[in-house]
Protein backbone atom coordinates (compact mmCIF):
# COMPACT_ATOMS: atom_id res chain seq x y z
CA UNK A 1 0.00 0.00 0.00
CA UNK A 2 1.70 3.15 -1.21
CA UNK A 3 0.11 6.41 0.16
CA UNK A 4 -0.40 9.19 -1.80
CA UNK A 5 -0.56 12.90 -1.04
CA UNK A 6 -4.58 12.82 -0.26
CA UNK A 7 -4.30 10.30 2.08
CA UNK A 8 -4.59 10.33 5.77
CA UNK A 9 -0.85 9.47 7.31
CA UNK A 10 -2.47 9.49 10.37
CA UNK A 11 -4.45 5.89 11.58
CA UNK A 12 -7.46 5.57 12.84
CA UNK A 13 -6.36 2.79 15.10
CA UNK A 14 -2.57 1.88 16.50
CA UNK A 15 -2.14 -0.74 19.35
CA UNK A 16 0.75 -2.67 19.56
CA UNK A 17 2.74 -4.37 22.40
CA UNK A 18 5.13 -7.42 22.62
CA UNK A 19 6.91 -9.03 25.87
CA UNK A 20 5.85 -11.83 28.47
CA UNK A 21 4.72 -11.99 32.51
CA UNK A 22 9.33 -12.47 33.24
CA UNK A 23 10.67 -9.71 31.97
CA UNK A 24 10.06 -6.16 30.08
CA UNK A 25 7.11 -5.50 28.07
CA UNK A 26 5.93 -2.43 25.84
CA UNK A 27 2.59 -1.25 24.68
CA UNK A 28 2.24 2.18 22.20
CA UNK A 29 -1.18 3.30 21.28
CA UNK A 30 -2.22 6.36 19.41
CA UNK A 31 -4.69 8.37 21.25
CA UNK A 32 -5.08 10.79 17.90
CA UNK A 33 -2.64 13.17 18.91
CA UNK A 34 -0.14 11.46 20.38
CA UNK A 35 1.62 7.99 21.14
CA UNK A 36 1.14 6.66 24.15
CA UNK A 37 4.06 4.17 25.04
CA UNK A 38 4.23 2.40 28.52
CA UNK A 39 6.71 0.20 29.58
CA UNK A 40 6.05 -2.62 31.91
CA UNK A 41 8.41 -4.67 34.31
CA UNK A 42 8.17 -8.83 35.08
CA UNK A 43 4.53 -9.44 35.85
CA UNK A 44 3.24 -6.28 33.79
CA UNK A 45 3.90 -3.89 36.20
CA UNK A 46 3.34 -0.34 34.60
CA UNK A 47 7.25 1.35 35.30
CA UNK A 48 7.16 4.28 32.71
CA UNK A 49 4.75 6.17 30.67
CA UNK A 50 5.16 8.54 28.12
CA UNK A 51 3.94 10.88 25.33
CA UNK A 52 5.26 11.02 22.33
CA UNK A 53 4.60 12.99 19.85
CA UNK A 54 4.20 11.50 16.39
CA UNK A 55 4.17 13.88 13.29
CA UNK A 56 2.93 12.99 9.77
CA UNK A 57 6.59 13.10 8.58
CA UNK A 58 7.61 9.84 11.25
CA UNK A 59 4.32 8.30 9.78
CA UNK A 60 4.57 8.58 6.44
CA UNK A 61 8.22 6.84 7.43
CA UNK A 62 6.77 4.08 9.11
CA UNK A 63 4.07 2.90 6.81
CA UNK A 64 6.56 2.98 4.01
CA UNK A 65 8.39 0.46 6.55
CA UNK A 66 5.55 -1.65 6.74
CA UNK A 67 4.56 -1.70 3.30
CA UNK A 68 8.61 -2.94 2.64
CA UNK A 69 8.14 -5.76 5.09
CA UNK A 70 4.58 -6.61 3.78
CA UNK A 71 2.81 -6.73 6.82
CA UNK A 72 -0.67 -5.70 5.63
CA UNK A 73 -0.20 -9.53 4.36
CA UNK A 74 0.10 -10.88 7.67
CA UNK A 75 -1.57 -13.86 8.92
CA UNK A 76 -3.80 -13.24 12.26
CA UNK A 77 -1.56 -15.76 13.75
CA UNK A 78 1.19 -16.84 14.59
CA UNK A 79 1.89 -19.57 17.73
CA UNK A 80 4.25 -22.12 18.74
CA UNK A 81 2.30 -24.77 19.72
CA UNK A 82 3.56 -26.37 23.19
CA UNK A 83 5.26 -23.44 24.47
CA UNK A 84 3.61 -21.63 27.50
CA UNK A 85 6.04 -19.31 28.38
CA UNK A 86 8.25 -16.49 26.18
CA UNK A 87 7.30 -13.52 24.19
CA UNK A 88 3.63 -12.33 23.28
CA UNK A 89 2.70 -9.54 20.79
CA UNK A 90 0.11 -8.21 18.88
CA UNK A 91 -0.72 -5.42 16.50
CA UNK A 92 -3.98 -4.14 15.49
CA UNK A 93 -3.87 -0.91 12.31
CA UNK A 94 -6.27 0.53 10.49
CA UNK A 95 -5.36 3.33 8.18
CA UNK A 96 -7.70 4.45 5.37
CA UNK A 97 -9.92 1.65 5.53
CA UNK A 98 -7.31 -1.01 5.33
CA UNK A 99 -6.45 -3.33 8.56
CA UNK A 100 -3.17 -5.14 10.16
CA UNK A 101 -4.57 -7.45 12.96
CA UNK A 102 -2.21 -9.98 14.04
CA UNK A 103 -0.54 -11.64 16.97
CA UNK A 104 1.54 -14.37 18.64
CA UNK A 105 3.61 -16.16 21.08
CA UNK A 106 6.74 -17.45 20.32
CA UNK A 107 6.44 -17.04 16.67
CA UNK A 108 6.65 -14.20 14.28
CA UNK A 109 5.69 -13.29 10.61
CA UNK A 110 8.80 -12.47 8.32
CA UNK A 111 10.74 -9.54 8.72
CA UNK A 112 9.25 -8.91 12.02
CA UNK A 113 12.26 -7.39 13.23
CA UNK A 114 11.93 -4.43 10.35
CA UNK A 115 8.51 -3.74 11.82
CA UNK A 116 9.75 -3.94 15.31
CA UNK A 117 12.50 -1.58 14.52
CA UNK A 118 9.98 0.86 12.35
CA UNK A 119 8.15 1.06 15.62
CA UNK A 120 11.10 2.22 17.59
CA UNK A 121 12.05 4.78 15.01
CA UNK A 122 8.46 6.17 15.38
CA UNK A 123 9.12 6.43 19.03
CA UNK A 124 12.02 8.21 18.57
CA UNK A 125 14.12 5.74 19.39
CA UNK A 126 12.26 4.29 22.62
CA UNK A 127 12.79 0.68 23.13
CA UNK A 128 10.69 -1.82 21.39
CA UNK A 129 11.58 -5.34 21.58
Amino acid sequence: MVLNMSENYYPEKFDVYIGGYMGTSYKVQWDGGHLEYVVFGQGYEPLKTTAIAADEAKWKTFWAAIDRIIAWDWKDDYTKQGVMDGTSWGVEIVLNGRQLESGGSNAYPPKFTGFLKAVQQLLGGEEFA
